[in-house]
């Protein structure tokens, strides 16, 4: 199979880099940070159900103002930036007092500030969207015609919170080098926008409304409303995705390198997803991946077939991107936003339900294969859209 060419230019590549680095980054340093030093708070749950909230839910209005302003560089680094000022914080509480008066002022503000978790993880989510939401319209900006650029961006995300969790869990000191590498990314973010004389991609004029085709005038009400079926069902499979994601538990992921295997399969498959979408179709990706997860989704005991599984299952990421911008192509922080909302309400039910194996068992492969369905519905409809605009 050849890989599709892109048609990005050296920038547009570059860009990819630093934000899939950066993103790993900061979802690596949100979770160190969460789990270092708050895991044993009495609040934990409460805390990282208010970082999850700002993270995934605050795109959406953030994306609108990130849309309208044009400066999606400056999202991307002000949210590295905020992080990086948090992690001094909690280096500056570990400081011993000194005979200097504005040097133990400091230090008593920010020991003061780090005993919160509820303020520090609503801080850190908030700066987490905003990266996001500046990475996230970047990228969406050359994607227009290609998913690959997207599933290369999203698809690192899921070892940031892998490793950064097992590092806050086990206590690492990993402060110092977090700071500096947060510091690298936001000069090396707000230096390449600045070395951008041409090439670079501006956002759209703002517009919420959807797509519409050029036969639209005599049908503004039925297009629109074909536009947020569109919609809905991409918010849909999002929040399945995300709730789905949550249950997948297997008894030997815990044995040896299996469970690292399995956060592997959904950083290839996020990757190979925008890939195998731009060479096959979006259509004919969604369903197979899909498909063919829910199958899997049977075979739990396997091990190689349960990570193949969680790598298929993922592939459709890029793809709900992908095609929600398509449909509001004057609002791609909205529809990033939206996306990243329906995450967070596919958290909610297993933040509050009840753990039972057995139910999950049944239930994996039934919404596997009824978010294949409802995906298909939204895309067809959204290449019918795009087709005739």
């Amino acid at each position: 199979m050849e890989i599709p060419a892109t048609g990005m230019q050296k920038n547009h590549i570059f860009m990819i880099a630093v934000y899939s680095m950066s993103h790993l980054l900061v979802d690596f340093s949100c979770a160190f940070l969460m789990f270092s030093y708050y895991r044993a708070a009495n609040t934990f749950i409460v805390a990282l159900l208010c970082y999850n909230f700002c993270a995934f839910a605050a795109p959406m209005p953030l994306g609108v103002i990130a849309d309208r302003l044009n400066r999606n560089h400056l999202f991307a680094a002000i949210g590295c930036s905020v992080i990086l000022a948090v992690y001094i914080a909690f280096m500056l509480s570990a400081i011993h007092p000194s005979q200097l008066v504005l040097v133990d002022y400091t230090i008593h503000i920010a020991s003061r500030i780090t005993r919160e978790p509820l303020a520090i993880s609503v801080i850190i989510g908030l700066a987490n969207g905003a990266f996001h939401i500046g990475s996230g319209i970047d990228v969406l900006n050359i994607s227009t015609t290609k998913s690959l650029p997207l599933g290369l961006f999203v698809c690192t995300g899921a070892y940031g919170v892998y490793f950064g969790t097992r590092l806050g869990t086990a206590g690492s000191a990993c402060e110092a080098p977090i700071s500096a590498c947060l510091l690298l990314a936001a000069i090396t973010i707000v230096a390449w926008r600045h070395n951008q004389k041409t090439g670079y991609v501006e956002n759209a004029h703002f517009d919420i409304r959807a797509v519409q085709p050029a036969e639209a005038a005599h049908a503004p009400a039925w297009n629109t409303m074909l536009a947020t079926i569109a919609a809905t069902c991409f918010f849909i499979v999002v929040g399945l995705r995300s709730y789905t994601g949550l249950i997948l538990s297997f008894n030997w992921q815990g044995q040896g390198f299996w469970g690292l295997a399995l956060v592997t399969a959904v950083v290839c498959g996020k990757a190979l997803g925008g890939l195998l979408a731009d060479s096959f179709g979006v259509e004919k990706t969604a369903r197979w991946s899909l498909g063919l997860a829910s199958f899997l989704f049977l075979l739990p005991q396997y091990p190689v077939l349960g990570v193949l599984s969680v790598l298929l299952f993922n592939m459709s990421m890029p793809i709900t991107l992908f095609a929600m911008a398509r449909l509001l192509p004057g609002a791609k922080g909205f529809s990033f936003g939206l996306l990243t909302f329906a995450i967070f309400i596919g958290l909610i039910p297993f933040v509050f339900g009840q753990d039972n194996s057995y139910f999950y068992f049944g239930l994996r492969p039934l919404l596997g294969f009824v978010s294949m369905a409802i995906l298909s519905c939204g895309l067809h409809i959204d290449k019918t859209l795009a087709r005739q605009a």
